[in-house]
């Protein structure tokens, strides 16, 4: 890893003379503090223009894994453990009154670069697989990671401006031009994220390690790793379900390749209040508060993230009628023999003078009766839908292929387990997520309390005042409505546009949040509107794995349609007009061209039924579209904004 720092303090000073902020000198004399095996400096110039002062880093060859306890597992853990007594309503909605308690452990997880270069089809390799390799450069000199003290005028809770220094944590601007393929400065946008989770519904009357702690509602069968007996609801009796009840655990995988947290900021501030004289009640008055804007993009899909069609049209080809002679000759006056072939086998003796030939039809010939005949052929059609470069999926999945009898965790080193492997092509697929979180700003902070009960947490985004001020710099000006108030100044943040752009990089100044999963449409920077792609080619979400080309096609089919003539007993008469044989009913030739020699009339061919690409979409029966039909299409949540936000734990 290669740090590098520049320290600009001397406007910093006066920007700490709110109290809470006395925590800023401690987060930057930490950084300051922290190893790094080679400091180089940056010019004022190119800092200053980037992110202004502050202290910055660039880290580089770097990477993070929880390895465990000797690396070799690579199943180091944070576990989550519920603390406090069950209420009585989860106790009381549980079968047979018995009710457990969670547990959960995340483990294995690590930050790391994809293996395959920024903008490169990636495969199931990729997708299954947590680490890929170090982190060549995670930004750029001339655009780092920032920890800056920054002063700004901004409106109280009553809406009179006052200015409020903050800390501003900031990974390194969102380019608005992604940088070329292969270069290092590219990724930064081509991160890779994996973990694993295991969550237990514990006996909360078992101490861990007893053969019987995932055993609720049942008693051990002998071991952890052997399952337990499980109760008969009907019959009140203990008996064998599974032999590795698993029931009551659920274990995870998490991996997503090709994103970036370019973009993103955390602002930490003493919140402001409503200027009002003496003491204030107000939780989010005057202590400590947060805001935010978090960015994971995945890169533009407007036009790449969109499968396409090839079709061959099929066509129906009618042939003319050729006449073919055959069929009755006449052996002697008043009997006639069905000719079939030369050897005069099966149809009399043979008659050479009924053939096929002009002079058959002249008056007085043997011959009574004459075919002709003609091919109808309809050629194949097909249509295929092709699966676009896919460079970045978010895959969850449950279908784990090894350690599948371990009933508890990996992340336990003392199991002695390697982390389980899971089906490549399992799960929940999301293709090119972009998720842009606007969370907060410094006059509507996100702050701590504690609950009534002296026991809980009290999370509250504070509520959006009715006060001009502060809502017209949040809301936004719509097309339906205020359409010509300019003085409304919220914006939408999405992974083409966030705030105004300065320079070459995209701003955070946005107040909308954006979340979009696969092909999109998007307006452009007037209106910045991001809409999902509705067309046949859109992919976004899928159960299991996109398959990367499917066909639909039709067979080739063709017959041979028949008619007759005849004439008088003698070949004294004239020949009648051509008719269709019965369907069914044969006609008899001697003529090599055709195989077979026997020709039977058959029912017309019904219209031509050809693929289209439309076709590949729908499809016609099961198994026959082209168009992958665990392909649920993209979705779009747009000018997403919270305006306010309560949420208080409970059983703390």
């Amino acid at each position: 890893m290669t740090a590098r720092f520049i320290a600009q303090m001397a406007n910093t000073t006066p920007q700490f003379k709110v109290r809470t902020l006395s925590l800023a000198m401690t987060l930057l004399s930490a950084a300051m503090a922290m190893p790094a095996y080679a400091l180089e400096a940056i010019s004022d110039s190119d800092l200053s223009d980037a992110t202004g002062e502050g202290v910055a880093f660039l880290p580089e060859n770097i990477s993070f894994r929880l390895n465990g306890t000797d690396g070799t597992a690579d199943t180091g853990y944070i576990r989550l453990i519920p603390v406090g007594p069950l209420t009585p309503a989860a106790i009381a909605n549980t079968l047979n009154g018995t009710a457990g308690k969670g547990d959960a452990y995340l483990y294995g997880a690590a930050i790391s670069q994809s293996n395959q270069p920024l903008g490169a089809n990636i495969t199931s390799a990729d997708w299954n697989t947590r680490f890929g390799r170090a982190i060549d450069s995670w930004g750029e000199a001339k655009n780092p990671w920032l920890i800056s003290v920054v002063e700004q005028s901004v409106p109280n809770f009553a809406g009179t401006s006052v200015n409020l220094p903050y800390i501003n944590i900031e990974a390194p601007l969102y380019d608005s031009t992604l940088p070329a393929s292969g270069s290092a400065a590219s990724a930064a946008y081509n991160l890779k994220l994996g973990l694993w989770a295991d969550a237990f519904v514990r006996d909360p009357s078992k101490v861990e390690g007893d053969a019987a702690e995932f055993c609720l509602g049942g008693k051990a069968s002998g071991s952890a790793a052997a399952g337990c007996f499980r109760k008969n609801l009907s019959t009140d009796a203990n008996t064998v379900a599974n032999t590795l009840t698993r029931e009551n655990r659920l274990r995870l995988q998490a991996i997503w390749n090709g994103f970036s947290l370019n973009g993103s900021n955390i602002k930490i501030f003493q919140t402001l209040d409503d200027g009002s004289a003496g003491v204030t009640t107000n939780s989010t008055y005057r202590t400590l508060g947060l805001s935010g804007l978090l960015r994971l993009n995945s890169g533009a899909t407007a036009s790449t993230q969109k499968g396409t069609y090839t079709y061959v049209a099929g066509s129906r080809t009618v042939e003319a009628y050729t006449v073919t002679w055959g069929g009755s000759w006449r052996a002697a006056a008043g009997t006639w023999a069905n000719y079939t072939n030369t050897s005069g086998v099966s149809g009399g003796a043979a008659s050479t003078a009924c053939s096929n030939v002009a002079a058959s039809n002249t008056a007085g010939n043997a011959c009574l009766i004459r075919y002709q005949t003609r091919a109808t052929t309809d050629s194949a059609s097909q249509s295929t839908w092709t699966l676009p470069t896919i460079n970045s999926v978010l895959r969850f999945s449950t279908g784990e292929t090894t350690n599948t009898s371990v009933i508890n965790t990996p992340a336990l080193s003392a199991l002695g387990t390697a982390a389980p492997v899971f089906n490549p092509n399992e799960g929940l697929f999301l293709y090119n997520p972009n998720i842009n979180i606007v969370l907060g700003q410094l006059y509507q902070p996100l702050t701590l309390d504690v609950a009534p009960d002296n026991k809980n947490i009290v999370l509250e985004l504070a509520a959006v005042p009715n006060v001009p001020a502060i809502y017209k710099n949040i809301y936004s000006v719509y097309t339906d409505t205020d359409a010509a108030d300019l003085s409304y100044k919220g914006s939408t943040c999405n992974v083409y546009q966030c705030g105004a752009i300065s320079g070459a990089y995209q701003g955070s100044t946005a107040t909308h949040s954006s979340i979009s999963i696969g092909t999109t449409n998007w307006s452009g920077s007037g209106t910045n509107l991001l809409t999902a792609d509705t067309s046949a080619g859109a992919i976004g979400i899928s159960f299991g794995a996109l398959s990367g080309s499917n066909s639909y096609s039709t067979a080739a089919q063709s017959y041979r349609d028949v008619q007759s003539s005849t004439r008088a007993d003698g070949g004294t008469g004239t020949w009648t007009a051509y008719t269709d044989l019965p369907v069914g009913q044969s006609a008899l030739f001697n003529l090599s061209t055709y195989s077979p020699n026997t020709w039977t009339r058959q029912a017309a061919l019904p219209t031509p039924v050809f693929a289209t690409p439309s076709n590949s979409v729908s499809g016609f029966a099961a198994g026959t579209n082209s168009y992958p039909i665990n392909n649920l299409g993209s979705a779009v949540i747009d000018g997403l904004l919270i305006q306010h936000m309560k949420l208080t734990t409970a059983g703390l």
